[in-house]
């Protein structure tokens, strides 16, 4: 069974997909195979670099994922050609990885995807867990975790929407709010649904 969890930026997405980990699930991190389109292919890279602008690049030439974060949240036409760069090539992996997914049924995969809706898999994948957080809390985790300002965070956190409407449209929805003892215990209950329903199928 094959399990998406999804959520904006710092709304604990991840924290829920490596709980579901830690209990027994196969990780698939949409993150890591979007930083590996760039780092493993020299072309794509200089495609983002002339994208972006060369001050993305590091001294040796590879790419800083702090200053592309700085570069597509702060100008919309710069998150839309990056984008459209990488997008195409990161779903024809991740759909790679769903085919193999497909033939452990016994195992359960947790796709780790904020773009879940946005890239219109929704209906490649078995069941969705949809994790929600109040815009300030979003930020400040936001600002923690990446070593920037509140303000910056903020605006990260305002360049994306529909929180709403990904929850409305998931069969799961987890609020992260309170303690992470507090966030353990709901995912709690959703991974031991998701468990059940696996054995029945």
């Amino acid at each position: 069974m094959i399990v998406a969890v999804t959520g904006n930026m710092g709304s604990g997405k991840t924290s829920v997909a490596e709980l579901f980990a830690r209990w027994g699930a196969k990780r698939i991190d949409a993150d890591r195979i979007g930083r590996e389109v760039w780092e493993t292919d020299a072309g794509v890279a200089a495609r983002i670099v002339t994208a972006l602008g060369p001050s993305i690049a590091r001294p040796d030439g590879s790419l800083d994922r702090r200053l592309i974060g700085e570069a597509v949240f702060s100008d919309p036409e710069k998150l839309r050609l990056f984008d459209r760069i990488v997008h195409p090539i990161l779903l024809r992996k991740i759909r790679t990885e769903i085919r193999n997914a497909r033939r452990k049924p016994e195992t359960i995969f947790v796709l780790d995807a904020a773009l879940l809706y946005e890239w219109g898999i929704e209906n490649e994948v078995d069941r969705v867990v949809a994790v929600t957080a109040p815009p300030a809390a979003r930020a400040s985790r936001i600002a923690r975790r990446h070593g920037i300002s509140e303000e910056e965070a903020l605006r990260r956190v305002q360049c994306q929407t529909g929180e709403e409407e990904k929850a409305r449209r998931s069969d799961f929805v987890i609020e992260n709010v309170g303690r992470p003892a507090d966030l353990e215990e709901r995912a709690r209950e959703v991974w031991r649904a998701l468990q059940r329903e696996a054995e029945s199928r």
